[in-house]
């Protein structure tokens, strides 16, 4: 079983991963072992290379993922049989899990900001606005 799912706030990581050189699949998923050491371990089972390009950690992991694998149903894909089969979709898929994993890293550095009386997410805003 999945370390986030047995924490008692279900903290984890949640990740997005590109399939290379299929780069027009991505996996949305959970670990509670790290990102790269869950990169190679379903490696083994499926052909190309999974490249991590975003995570965030964050709690009730789990519920969130779920909520992703829902709202991307329509476009899940299945390439191989193996560790993580289910939680590959289409490319469109890393658009939502990427709005979902900026809004939890802007969420920490607007909580640090509050905490701490900084200025980091005002500052990061308007560079991207």
């Amino acid at each position: 079983m999945n370390g986030a799912k047995r924490h008692i706030l279900g903290i984890g990581v949640l990740y997005l991963m590109v399939n290379f050189p299929f780069v027009w699949w991505v996996k949305i998923g959970i670990t509670g072992v790290g990102v790269l050491k869950r990169a190679k371990n379903i490696d083994i089972d499926m052909p190309g290379v999974p490249v991590p390009i975003a995570f965030v950690p964050a709690p009730f992991v789990y519920q969130i993922e779920q909520a992703l694998h829902d709202l991307c149903a329509p476009i899940r894909c299945r390439f191989y049989w193996g560790s993580g089969h289910t939680e590959w979709f289409w490319f469109p898929a890393a658009a939502a899990a990427l709005v979902v994993i900026g809004g939890l890293w802007a969420g920490y550095v607007w909580l640090v900001d509050y905490y701490t009386g900084t200025r980091i997410f005002e500052t990061l805003i308007s560079i991207f606005i």
